[in-house]
C-alpha cells in the first residue's frame, strides 16, 4: 500500500504535465482563401473552411470551442471543425482579429487604417483609433490591464491605447524602415513579439516600450514572415512563413526551432489552443482521487 500511494501521484502527476503537450493549431492560408487546423494528436493538417476570399486572422474561443476569422466578406465563426458557421460584420474588410477574454467583443485591424472592435452579440461597431493607424495590420490585448496594442505595416510603429479606445495611443517602438506585420504579447512576461510584413526576422522587444527591440530570428533569403501564436506558459513561439509555405515552432530565444508544418500555399495568421486538456484534468484529478480515497482507507484501517 505505501508503495502504491507514491506510484499513483507520479502517475497523476505524469497525467496532468504530459496530456498538455498536445495542441491545435489554426491558420488563415491566404492564397487558398481556407482556414486549416494542424492536431498533434494524430499529426494530421485539416481544412476547415474554403472559398474565403483573403483571410488574414484567426483567434480561438476556447471557452465556447470555437474560432473567429476575418476575410473580405467581413468575419466568421465556426466550431473548431468548422461546422455551423455564422458570418457577420460583412462591412468591415479586417486583417488580424483578436478576442477580448469574456469573449464580448473581437478587436480587429480593418482596411489598413483603423483600429475597431465588434460586438459579438449584435455585431455593433466601434471604432476606437485612427491615429498612428495608417497601415494597420495587427492587434494584441491585455485584458487586465485594459490594453490594446496595434502594428503599421506602412509607419513601423508598434503602439499601445486604451481598449476602450478613450485617449491618445503611445507609440512604443517607432521603426520607419521596417513593415511591421503581425503582433503577439506575454504580459506576465513583459514581452511583445512581432514579424515583418517584407522581411525574414522575427522580434522581440519589452511590453513597455523600454530597451531596444532584438530580432530572435531570421529565416533566412526568401522568407516572410507573417502570423504568430505564443504558449506563454513553455515560453514558444509559432510563426508563419507565408513566402515558403511553412508554419515554426522556437523558444521565446529563437532556438530550438522545428517545422510544425509545411507545403501551404501562404499561411497568415496564427492561433493556439492545448488540445484536450479538460480530458487531461478530469484523468489527473481521478487519479489524485484514488490516492487520497487509499491513504483515507490505510490511515482507517
Amino acid at each position: 500500500m505505501n508503495m502504491l500511494r507514491p506510484r499513483l501521484l507520479l502517475l497523476a502527476c505524469f497525467v496532468f504535465h504530459h496530456s498538455l503537450w498536445g495542441y491545435l493549431l489554426f491558420w488563415t492560408d491566404d492564397t487558398d482563401g481556407t482556414v486549416s487546423r494542424y492536431d498533434t494528436s494524430d499529426d494530421s493538417v485539416t481544412t476547415i473552411v474554403s472559398s474565403l476570399t483573403s483571410p488574414a486572422g484567426v483567434d480561438v474561443d476556447e471557452v465556447n470551442s470555437r474560432i473567429f476569422f476575418g476575410h473580405n466578406a467581413g468575419f466568421s465563426r465556426t466550431s473548431f471543425d468548422g461546422s455551423n458557421r455564422v458570418n457577420f460584420g460583412g462591412s468591415q474588410t479586417p486583417y488580424g482579429v483578436k478576442l477580448d477574454d469574456t469573449p464580448t467583443y473581437l478587436y480587429f485591424a480593418n482596411s489598413f487604417n483603423s483600429v475597431k472592435r465588434i460586438r459579438i452579440s449584435d455585431s455593433s461597431l466601434e471604432t476606437l483609433f485612427t491615429s498612428n493607424a495608417n497601415g494597420v495590420s495587427d492587434v494584441a490585448i491585455d485584458d487586465s490591464g485594459d490594453l490594446l496594442y496595434w502594428v503599421s505595416r506602412n509607419t513601423g510603429e508598434v503602439a499601445r491605447g486604451d481598449e476602450t479606445g478613450s485617449g491618445s495611443p503611445t507609440v512604443l517602438f517607432d521603426r520607419p524602415t521596417d513593415t511591421v506585420n503581425f503582433v503577439e504579447i506575454d504580459v506576465a512576461a513583459g514581452l511583445i513579439f512581432w514579424t515583418e510584413a517584407s522581411g525574414s526576422e522575427i522580434y522581440k522587444a519589452n511590453l513597455d516600450g523600454t530597451g531596444t527591440p532584438a530580432v530572435i530570428r531570421d529565416l533566412g533569403a526568401g522568407a516572410q514572415t507573417a502570423g504568430l501564436a505564443l504558449v506563454t506558459a513553455d515560453e514558444v513561439v509559432f510563426v508563419a512563413d507565408s513566402a515558403n509555405g511553412n508554419i515554426y515552432r522556437m523558444d521565446y530565444n529563437g532556438n530550438n526551432i522545428n517545422t510544425v508544418v509545411t507545403g501551404l500555399s501562404e499561411p497568415t495568421g496564427l492561433a493556439y489552443i492545448p488540445e484536450s486538456e479538460y480530458y487531461a484534468v478530469l484523468i489527473g484529478l481521478v487519479a489524485l482521487g484514488v490516492v487520497i480515497a487509499r491513504r483515507r482507507f490505510s490511515e482507517g484501517r
